[in-house]
């Protein structure tokens, strides 16, 4: 009887061992979800994203360096109105200019007046709150929405400097009907991202993920700034992140095309019928001239990243992989000790 329950000591303890290892490597797995939030922390490169259009919330956060957010009531929210509009004060050079935002182009609105039953909450300290829009798809309406947030520093509450904010553009694509009563084409129903250039704007970014997906570009101030390359089939290949390298825009993107200088609103679009087969940074600039004050001491940038097709399904751990994977080295380990110990108490005796 020693024998054996020295032997059923070990099974216990080997197996235990080897459930504490795989729980560890799950837990590794599965990473703290907040470390992926994005974060505005600075005045020259804010954040513009989609909103999901099957999901319903968003999370961002201001930086140490721009904590206070504005407008403060968790209940408003800024609109931005049209884009030939929307020409916030920091699109005219000048250090300490001063901003009003409500005669920006933004409109300071609750915003359950928006979206009905939308909120937005904020969790966490003072110095690392993250703030989570949420917006129901039954909220959702038959329009295209542009909100946004501006991230403050806290230590310039008496200057409106154009310094002193971060931008968080969100914008909300129109609720999608989808369903076979659809009677709009899949490419229309598309979402357009669009990417104003400025001279207080750095170099905004902007990622093509699927096929169909357009881009509007718009070089401000429109009346006298040009996109470069001026050839319509040509972009920079971006890939040595110097913005210089000309290349054949269809080449890089498969049947990618790009639109002339649009008279209406200034922007030149670029549409991305197909995704290529490996990823690709593009880039384009805006170079302005005349109107003395206007002018840049460089050009602005807009970079876009377009991701490759998908070709084969890559499946991530998960939490439940991890324990299956866990069941799994459990029964083998069991089976393993269980026989080596048989064996053992076999020569024994």
């Amino acid at each position: 009887m020693g024998i054996l329950s020295r032997a059923l000591w070990a099974l216990g303890a080997s197996i235990s061992l080897s459930f504490s290892w795989e729980l560890t490597i799950a837990a590794s797995e599965n990473p703290n979800p907040q470390s992926g939030v994005p974060t505005c922390d600075s005045n020259r490169n804010g954040i513009t994203v989609d909103f999901p259009e099957d999901g319903m919330k968003f999370q961002f956060k201001c930086g140490p360096a721009f904590k206070t957010l504005v407008p403060a009531e968790l209940e408003n929210v800024y609109e931005v109105q049209a884009v030939t509009s929307a020409r916030i004060s920091w699109l005219i050079v000048g250090a300490g200019e001063e901003v009003d935002l409500e005669t920006q182009g933004h409109t300071k609105k609750r915003l359950s007046e928006l979206y009905a039953e939308a909120t937005l909450t904020e969790a966490g300290e003072s110095d690392n709150k993250v703030y989570t829009l949420q917006i129901p798809d039954t909220s959702r309406i038959q329009e295209k929405k542009t909100l946004r947030y501006f991230c403050k520093k806290a230590e310039e509450q008496e200057r409106n400097a154009v310094e002193n904010y971060c931008l968080v553009t969100i914008n909300v694509p129109p609720k999608n009907s989808g369903g076979e009563g659809s009677d709009r084409p899949e490419e229309e129903q598309e979402t357009e991202n669009v990417v104003t250039c400025t001279a207080r704007s750095g170099n905004p970014k902007v990622t093509v993920s699927k096929e169909n997906q357009t881009v509007q570009l718009i070089c401000d101030p429109r009346d006298t700034s040009t996109l470069n390359p001026q050839n319509l089939i040509e972009v920079f290949d971006n890939k040595d992140g110097t913005c210089a390298q000309i290349a054949a825009l269809s080449e890089l993107v498969p049947e990618a095309t790009r639109s002339d200088k649009d008279p209406d609103n200034g922007a030149y679009t670029v549409t991305f019928p197909k995704l290529p087969s490996e990823k690709q940074a593009l880039c384009y600039s805006c170079s302005a001239s005349g109107h003395p004050g206007l002018l840049r001491t460089e050009p602005c940038q807009i970079h876009i990243e377009v991701s490759a097709a998908t070709t084969a399904t890559t499946t991530m751990p998960t939490t439940s992989d991890a324990v299956t994977r866990v069941q799994a080295a459990l029964g083998q380990t069991t089976a393993g000790v269980l026989f080596a110990s048989i064996v053992g108490v076999a020569c024994l005796a």
